[in-house]
């Protein structure tokens, strides 16, 4: 298992599994259980309480932990928010989409497997509320409709309320030429309430602090948008299917006043300021440096302040499952589409791959069926949760076929096996494979390696003095590749080649 240094404190309070066989087995009844997803965009792991440096307010992701298991050496298949979010929702790694930074895919091809569909035919009522990033199949004539339309006629969802981050709403605001004449449902909503001119004000002044309450904060809209549907659907006779996009912890960072409150001093510093011994290859390299010490602690207070809102919405979506009965039945799946690096190696954005940015910070939790308090550290793949939400379904052999990476079911009930050694992620230019110890960053000009037992600040590069362990980790990667073709250029659909050539030639699951 994964020695502590790993995490920024102690874990001590967890128990740390140690292996399938060791833990006493825990089954799920006959009935099929509901399954939420809470999916959070930029969440630093290190920002989480009890999982991350200890120095941010985070109860309702805390209790998450405890009653669930979270998964150390997660990694999500994509290093932005397009790529994450569309190799989810098809069990597909980018490269077999040839998406790999935000904007390189017009629209999920029509033909492809997708899990909305899949949900459906095992059973479920589906819906999707918050925002997207993901690209629905659209259809000969369709080009009009809104996302929220094509993702309930092709994408599988019998309810969706689909909308962008607030940035890009804030962004919206801010460039049109008449912002009174937007019509959205959170834009209808703030009128609604009397809140949309104090709303667009905040987006033209770009004010550092929100006008709004936290339930008319974009977030709010979003948690609510979910308790209703609950309430509507709590006495639904079949199992039903959440998956709720939140906005926060991704900027602004103009989250209401007294989550800002909450962190008046400076924050504990990053684990690193630069990169140590290592000469970071192109395409691992990322823009933007920290400048100055009151920027970083500004950014830093920022990210924490959003992500202690953001729980906050969070724990009223499960006070909600409880108050309708629906607790027990239920398995959360609790992520974040990728990180965002809030100063450390001396960075803020994301885009690269280093742990920061590739963890997403996955809990999955079910305390009635599944192990609680656990931090397994085997080696998983955000798309993998697919995979195991479909063996929590009981779908179709075939639907189970569809998504190429592997469950990780048996890692939740303590039963049964889970024999994958490495989990893979990419960016255009660069791949990094991980075990349950060792992360390898490979390119063409050359490779990185770290032993995050004894490096978990990812500062010695020891790749030039293992080179069998380099050796293993280039084969993995080779085999992962070889196994899960196509492997795509970026801006590979979105350079005129037809569905009908698409299909010919690299036979997406058409």
């Amino acid at each position: 298992m994964i020695n502590s240094s790993f995490f920024n404190k102690s874990t001590a309070c967890f128990t740390v599994a140690l292996g399938a066989a060791a833990v006493a087995p825990l089954h799920i009844d006959a009935a099929k259980k509901n399954i939420v997803f809470i999916e959070l965009d930029d969440l630093n792991f290190r920002f989480m309480n009890k999982l991350g440096g200890g120095f941010t307010q985070t109860p309702n992701m805390d209790d998450l932990a405890t009653n669930g298991v979270y998964f150390s050496n997660a990694l999500a298949q994509g290093a932005m928010c397009g790529p994450s979010r569309n190799t989810l929702i098809t069990g597909l790694y980018g490269h077999m989409l040839g998406y790999y930074h935000n904007g390189n895919l017009g629209s999920i091809p029509t033909g492809t497997w997708t899990l909305g569909p899949a949900m459906k035919r095992a059973g479920y009522t589906t819906s999707w509320i918050g925002k997207t990033h993901v690209r629905p199949i659209t259809k000969i004539g369709e080009d009009t409709l809104s996302v929220a339309e094509r993702m309930t006629r092709n994408m599988g969802f019998d309810f969706a309320i689909a909308l962008v981050g607030h940035i890009a709403i804030e962004n919206e605001v801010r460039k049109s030429p008449n912002p009174d004449a937007l019509s959205s449902p959170y834009y209808d909503f703030l009128k609604s309430v009397g809140k949309w001119d104090s709303f667009k004000n905040d987006c033209i002044n770009r004010v550092p602090v929100t006008s709004l309450s936290d339930d008319e904060y974009l977030d709010g809209f979003y948690s609510n948008k979910a308790i209703e549907w609950l309430e509507n659907n709590k006495n639904l006779t079949n199992p039903f299917f959440l998956w709720l996009n939140l906005s926060c912890p991704h900027g602004p960072d103009d989250v209401p006043q007294p989550y800002h409150d909450m962190y008046p001093n400076d924050l504990p510093a990053p684990l690193s300021s630069d990169f140590g011994n290592a000469v970071i290859p192109t395409p691992l390299q990322l823009p933007k440096s920290v400048i100055d010490t009151a920027s970083l602690n500004l950014t830093r207070r920022g990210h924490a302040a959003s992500v202690s809102y953001v729980d906050s919405r969070i724990g009223k979506v499960i006070q909600k499952l409880k108050d309708i009965g629906k607790y027990d039945d239920t398995v959360i799946f609790f992520f974040s589409d990728q990180g965002v690096m809030k100063g450390n190696h001396g960075k803020y954005k994301k885009g690269s791959l280093f742990n920061e940015i590739s963890n997403p910070s996955l809990i999955i939790a079910c305390p009635k069926y599944f192990r609680k308090d656990v931090v397994e550290d085997s080696p998983v793949e955000l798309i993998g949760i697919i995979n195991t939400v479909l063996d929590i379904a009981e779908a179709s052999q075939e639907d189970k076929s569809a998504p190429k990476s592997k469950s990780f079911l048996p890692l939740l009930t303590g039963t049964g096996q889970y024999n994958k050694q490495y989990a893979f992620t990419e960016i255009e230019g660069a791949r990094l494979c991980v075990d349950n110890r060792y992360r390898f960053y490979s390119t063409k000009e050359g490779n990185l390696l770290y032993d995050m037992q004894n490096d978990p600040a990812e500062l010695n590069n020891i790749a030039d003095s293992h080179p069998k362990i380099v050796k293993r980790m280039q084969n993995a990667i080779n085999k992962w590749l070889t196994n899960s073709r196509p492997v795509l250029p970026a801006y590979f659909l979105r350079q005129g080649k037809d569905e009908e050539l698409i299909r010919k030639d690299v036979k997406l699951h058409f």
